[in-house]
């Protein structure tokens, strides 16, 4: 991974308003746990490319990781505007929601990625988390209320 943010950065010297290498800029360093850097990259895909969905979901991805889930939701949101059958940016959403502790919501998100991809692997096992999750929950609430 480390060679590949030595190439882009390399691209980046090359043509430094390349939206497209900004976002494999961000994710490179994301994988390399270098929220910060991965941020500062997709935020400046962003305003190169408002309207790119890929920028605004590897941000939202990004965010989701740091903490920052309204910020998140932000971005997960603005891509799924722009491509209304992004199945990461849904499988994204799912994600933030599962966090959030809002599990009917992570379901549907994550059953929609799962609706437009329907070989989405990753969304598939998510679902099946949340969903035990949620049965873990209301097994949990059931004995309490006994």
């Amino acid at each position: 991974m480390d060679e590949a943010v030595y190439h882009l950065s390399e691209a980046l010297g090359l043509d430094p308003n390349n939206e497209k290498v900004h976002i494999y800029m961000g994710i490179a360093l994301a994988r390399l746990n270098k929220m910060d850097e991965a941020v500062v990259h997709l935020t400046r895909a962003i305003d190169l490319c408002p309207y790119c969905p890929d920028a605004h979901n590897s941000l939202g991805g990004v965010l989701t990781l740091k903490g920052d889930l309204e910020g998140a939701l932000k971005h997960l949101n603005q891509a799924i505007k722009l491509q209304p059958d992004n199945a990461q940016a849904y499988n994204n959403m799912g994600l933030v929601f599962t966090q959030l502790g809002k599990l009917e919501e992570a379901i549907f998100f994550t059953a929609a990625a799962i609706h437009f991809k329907p070989d989405y692997t990753k969304a598939r096992a998510n679902l099946q988390r949340i969903i035990s999750q949620l049965c873990r929950d209301s097994e949990e609430a059931t004995i309490t209320n006994q």
